[in-house]
């Protein structure tokens, strides 16, 4: 088969790539949106109008390369973009803003040299589509219907995706699996304490507020012997995790997960949970303890108190 005929397959992937990345990026909008927000751009309010907006784009410009419209604009403008996208991420992922480029939505998390090899690849099939790119013929209606429908479809669903999570804190498409009546997984954030082991597991952000204040709580249960041991987890690098312990005084285990793996399983923190024989029986969301817990820690500290509340 002559390379003239196969180069257009090249754009073609590349196109199924880009609208499978923005499908993902759709399950899982507030991940996105944290990733961009980390890149501290100083997009202000436009960063929640930008992130649905940059989706659609997505998948629209892959919808494009993916049915050939126009490819003497779509062409160089994939291979230009291509360029930049990459030197974004190797700034962001250097800088230590990003831990990938969070083509993914968090789904898949290449490292910094898989990503920059796979651009690398994608720009070499643009450029040869380029190369070999056949003479042109009026543009056809329903290929620019589709791109157009499409991206309006990617785009507005990826709008009402977010907006839901915002107003819910539960992800629309791709909810936290961290609920209560599931087995505890050891990949959602390795624990010092081994399996069937009754524990309270806390995911934390260093930057969140409500987490350094919820670490005096977490202190007292931790040192409690009538109550399980806590273990605290992070996503970030070590020197923002020991400033985090010398600010508030932690006094239990840290474990760490990727950035991208947290943005899955506590898109907002505190996420506390209460786990006993290898299983999930509370969630508590926010510095709130449960009421069957609160119970737990008052007849710990308050015995007095607790028996006469159980008399009465």
């Amino acid at each position: 088969m002559r390379i003239d005929s196969w180069a257009p397959l090249g754009a073609a992937l590349v196109g199924a790539v880009f609208v499978v990345a923005a499908i993902m990026k759709v399950a899982a909008p507030f991940s996105f949106y944290r990733h961009v927000a980390r890149l501290d751009l100083k997009l202000g309010r436009l960063l929640r109008v930008i992130v649905p907006v940059a989706i659609g784009f997505e998948g629209g410009w892959g919808l494009a390369l993916l049915v050939g419209l126009m490819p003497l604009f779509t062409l160089p403008f994939t291979a230009a973009a291509l360029v930049m996208l990459t030197g974004i991420t190797w700034w962001s992922v250097k800088s230590g803003k990003t831990e990938d480029c969070g083509c993914y939505g968090g789904f898949i998390t290449p490292s910094i040299g898989q990503s920059v090899a796979l651009n690398g690849f994608y720009l070499l099939l643009v450029a040869g589509a380029w190369a070999f790119m056949p003479p042109q013929s009026a543009v056809a209606m329903w290929k620019v219907a589709t791109v157009v429908f499409g991206a309006i479809l990617i785009g507005g669903t990826a709008e009402y995706a977010l907006r839901s999570e915002f107003r819910t804190g539960v992800a629309l498409f791709t909810p936290s699996p961290l609920k209560a009546g599931r087995e505890w997984k050891l990949r959602w954030g390795a624990t010092t304490l081994p399996p069937g082991t009754s524990q309270i597991v806390s995911y934390l952000g260093p930057d969140c507020p409500y987490c350094k204040r919820w670490v005096r709580a977490l202190n007292v249960i931790h040192e409690s012997p009538a109550l399980p041991p806590v273990t605290a987890i992070l996503s970030s690098s070590r020197q923002t995790i020991d400033e985090f312990v010398r600010e508030t005084g932690v006094r239990f285990p840290i474990a760490t997960v990727s950035e991208a793996k947290m943005r899955r399983l506590a898109p907002s923190v505190p996420v506390t949970l209460l786990i006993e024989d290898d299983t999930i029986q509370e969630v508590w969301s926010g510095t709130l303890l449960s009421e069957s817990f609160s119970n737990r820690f008052r007849a710990a500290f308050f015995p007095l108190n607790a028996a006469n509340d159980s008399s009465g």
